[in-house]
């Protein structure tokens, strides 16, 4: 007995999409494949297979397909009618490339539309028809009974990740972010946000439905002068399974101290307060330690009182219990808050700016051990700018030091006594 072995179907085979094309901005294609090429007159069916390939998932596209179901997409057309022209596909007696358009698929089977941003496994199934044959187990023809044949699984990407990203400069805590728009990202795109050192975004912040150019908003957590941070986006999607971009990071750009110079001698009780800071730090607040708060920890000089919108700051005329006076040192500290009044990062970060001291009161006149001292003698000295007033006191020489002064004279706005 002489037993021939031979293959039917064999030129059954998907084509496109071919295996990871990529359709960056979604949109319309085709779905094509060839038939098995049997003799004329042979009928076969087709059944399609879509699924999108999520991670939590599937492993592989051949899992996204077998599984049967995730929350993203997934589509089998149960052997309904493909829009091919005559249903089933009746064989020539070769193999014929056939074909639909994506946009037609939708349009004919009110199939939904795919979601942007994600990968996509497909598969075509095919099984011959015999007009009344049926088998004793129900099969309907020879060749793809009692399983279909399947086709191998092709991946392929609707929309791509989102790329070209641009990172902020630095020079603003509310920066601008970039990146290329993808066309069937018709819900925006997330962002997420996060200090540098967060390997895995755990501490991000966040925002959806956005659309590129993205600019940080005022009432989100201030970002901090001097700190780096990494940024990321995806196409948005109600189940958040989109992949992310690449990650690209930036720095804001740290403060840099003006005025007053570390150690400076300031020629003002009312000196200027000023640095270089990044734009759209939304207002500052000053504190000022005396020479035994080096660290600005009691601040019994100037505690916070106002809130400085706009730099260079100019210290407030004070009365004499609150003022800065005369070859006085002071540290000063400036802390920094968002949109939201929030500080910016922790007050425990902040470091002292520096210290400055007070231009002292040279006396001129009478000089220091001067003798024929006239009895109208004009008293003259220098002193700082901005003094409102100065107290004149005068004693014998058995107390050098005036601690216990005989005469006391109030000078306002002048700096001599006739």
């Amino acid at each position: 007995e002489e037993e021939i072995e031979f293959t039917v179907g064999e030129q059954f085979f998907i084509r496109y999409p071919d295996d990871g094309q990529v359709f960056p901005g979604g949109g319309n294609f085709y779905f094509q494949w060839d038939t098995p090429g049997f003799r004329q007159g042979v009928k076969v069916e087709f059944r399609l297979i879509i699924a999108a390939i999520i991670p939590e998932y599937a492993d592989s596209p051949e899992e996204a397909i077998e599984l049967g179901y995730n929350p993203v997409f997934y589509f089998n057309s149960e052997w309904s009618e493909l829009p091919i022209g005559e249903w089933p596909y009746v064989e020539l007696g070769y193999s014929v490339q056939l074909n639909f358009w994506y946009f037609t698929f939708i349009s004919d089977t009110g199939m939904e539309q795919f979601k942007c941003g994600f990968d996509y496994a497909w598969r075509m199934d095919a099984r011959e028809v015999i007009d009344g044959f049926e088998s004793g187990s129900g099969d309907q023809g020879l060749w793809g009974w009692p399983e279909p044949v399947h086709s191998v699984v092709r991946k392929f990407t609707w929309g791509e990740n989102p790329s070209g990203l641009v990172s902020p400069v630095g020079d603003d805590v509310l920066p601008l972010f970039m990146w290329d728009n993808i066309g069937c990202a018709e819900d925006g795109f997330d962002i997420q946000i996060s200090p540098i050192e967060d390997e895995d975004f755990a501490d991000s912040w966040g925002a959806d439905f956005i659309s590129t150019p993205f600019q940080y908003p005022a009432d989100a957590p201030g970002l901090i002068p001097g700190k780096s941070y990494k940024w990321r986006v995806r196409v948005h999607s109600l189940t958040g399974n989109t992949n992310w971009s690449q990650i690209e990071t930036f720095t804001i750009q740290d403060i840099e101290l003006i005025e007053p110079q570390i150690g400076k001698i300031v020629e003002s009780v009312r000196p200027y307060f000023n640095i270089d800071s990044p734009a759209n730090i939304s207002h500052y607040e000053l504190l000022i330690g005396d020479e035994n708060d080096e660290y600005v920890e009691q601040v019994e000089i100037y505690n916070r009182e106002v809130e400085i919108t706009a730099l260079p700051w100019q210290y407030p005329s004070q009365n004499m219990e609150k003022g800065l006076f005369p070859n006085m040192v002071y540290y000063w500290k400036l802390l920094m808050f968002d949109g939201s009044g929030n500080i910016l990062g922790d007050i425990e970060d902040y470091e002292v700016m520096g210290n400055f001291r007070v231009m002292p009161i040279i006396l001129t006149e009478p000089s220091h051990g001067g003798t024929n001292i006239p009895l109208d003698q004009k008293f003259i000295w220098d002193g700082p700018i901005s003094v409102p007033s100065y107290e004149l006191w005068l004693s014998d020489d058995q107390d050098p030091e005036v601690e216990n002064h005989k005469v006391f004279i109030n000078i306002t706005g002048s700096k001599s006594l006739d």
